[in-house]
């Protein structure tokens, strides 16, 4: 299950774009930290084949919470990523 919040949707993306994305990674990892949960960054396919940065956790229910997404990924994301 994948929780979409609020934060998420300040860049112009739906809830569901944000879940597809979410659900569909080209490239995810933990984050380096000692965020608690930790945290795991994504970049995911949306349906109509743009690529969105997201940023969620594993929330105590055993869900996906994600809190961030931006179209088109930054550069500095792609880099923690180890993506381009």
């Amino acid at each position: 299950m994948v929780r979409v919040h609020g934060n998420a949707l300040k860049h112009g993306l739906t809830k569901e774009e944000v879940a597809y994305a979410w659900e569909n990674p080209i490239r995810c990892r933990q984050r380096n930290g000692t965020d608690d949960p930790p945290l795991w960054i994504s970049v995911g396919s949306l349906p109509d084949g743009r690529f969105a940065e997201l940023i969620g956790f594993m929330d105590m229910d055993g869900a996906w919470c994600v809190f961030h997404a931006l179209v088109p990924p930054t550069k500095k994301f792609k880099r923690e990523l180890g993506w381009r």
